[in-house]
């Protein structure tokens, strides 16, 4: 056998032993549980807003700021239990969480354009069930991009 051919076989048999570097993925369950976060998150302001029919009452952004979430939430679950995008999908999942809990707390304090009516009004049970949710989102997201992340970084050798 030639040199060629020996360091050839060498160097596949290494590449071989290798332990192969793959994308770190979160267990199944975290993805489980965020997902139903954000369904909940949907069914909230499904509900909110009087029905996944109801005309959106003035002013319109709000209504179809609603529709967006509601949308963009279930799109997030899926993508969170099919695994794809596995990075993107938790980003998703963190916006999906951060946004409403923000939209929240300024439509209680400042209030929102066109949309004074909710200032002071932080005892409605549907916006409380909504922030505790939204929170449990923001902090399995956070845990999952957090957890990621270090894996990402970490020295496969």
């Amino acid at each position: 056998m030639s040199t060629t051919e020996t360091l050839s076989r060498q160097s596949r048999e290494s590449q071989d032993s290798r332990p192969s570097v793959r994308p770190a993925k979160q267990p199944l369950i975290w993805a489980v549980v965020a997902a139903a976060l954000a369904v909940g998150v949907a069914v909230v302001h499904v509900m909110d807003q009087g029905g996944v029919t109801a005309l959106a009452a003035p002013p319109q952004w709000l209504g179809w700021a609603y529709r967006l979430l509601e949308v963009g939430a279930i799109a997030v679950a899926l993508g969170l239990v099919s695994r794809i995008a596995e990075r993107f999908s938790w980003w998703c999942a963190l916006l999906v969480g951060v946004g409403p809990f923000v939209g929240y707390v300024l439509s209680r304090t400042v209030g929102l354009p066109g949309d004074s009516d909710d200032k002071g009004n932080w005892s409605e049970p549907k916006g409380i069930a909504s922030l505790i949710i939204e929170a449990l989102l923001i902090v399995v997201a956070v845990r999952s991009i957090r957890s990621l992340r270090s894996a990402g970084s970490a020295d496969p050798s």
